[in-house]
């Protein structure tokens, strides 16, 4: 047996899943207690949830030993050469590494070859975070992301419904220790609809 497989994980991307895992931002926490999966996808189109969505798994991550973290942006034109470097299977005392792509609005024609060859690589020493703008019907279809998908977590983000928006207003208003009343909250959700980093 080599030095990884000794190591140990709880999460194996040799073992995908049959169906898609999606969960939304508020049961992430849950989650992430029971343990890791090989990769998560976090898209959408509001800012505030993805940044702190991302945040959490990285926090998660690093306490489970994902102390090194690469991050790429396909606008940058990466070295996919160098992307591909950060998948290779590690020795016995290297740290365990994140592996972050973000995903701009333009994927660069070879996306659907280089990221399936990342998803080919993935080994427990490794977590995948892929995130990016909300994604269409067809990236929704493709090939990569049903193959990433069932060896990961889909976290879909948006801006919450109206209906619900009151509720995610006073669970923040908690979350910092303040108590609001509910024409506060009212107040709030008038002020900042559409615009949760405002909030």
């Amino acid at each position: 047996r080599d030095a990884v497989a000794d190591r140990g994980s709880d999460h194996d991307p040799a073992q995908p899943s049959e169906v898609l895992m999606r969960l939304y931002p508020e049961q992430l926490d849950a989650h992430l207690k029971a343990g890791l999966k090989p990769c998560y996808l976090v898209f959408g189109d509001e800012p505030l949830q993805k940044i702190e969505t991302v945040d959490r798994i990285r926090k998660a991550a690093h306490g489970q030993g994902f102390t090194e973290r690469y991050r790429f942006c396909t606008d940058d034109n990466p070295d996919w050469d160098q992307v591909q470097d950060c998948c290779q299977a590690l020795s016995l005392f290297a740290n365990r590494q994140i592996l972050e792509l973000e995903l701009g609005e333009k994927p660069p024609k070879e996306w659907a070859e280089r990221i399936g060859a990342i998803t080919a690589a993935l080994h427990p020493d490794l977590l995948l975070i892929l995130h990016g703008p909300r994604l269409s019907a067809a990236q929704n279809k493709a090939k990569w992301f049903d193959n990433l998908s069932r060896q990961g977590v889909y976290v879909p983000i948006s801006f919450p419904d109206a209906r619900f928006f009151p509720g995610w207003m006073q669970n923040r208003s908690q979350q910092i220790g303040v108590k609001l009343q509910k024409e506060a909250i009212q107040f709030l959700c008038h002020a900042f609809e559409g615009n949760l980093l405002g909030a």
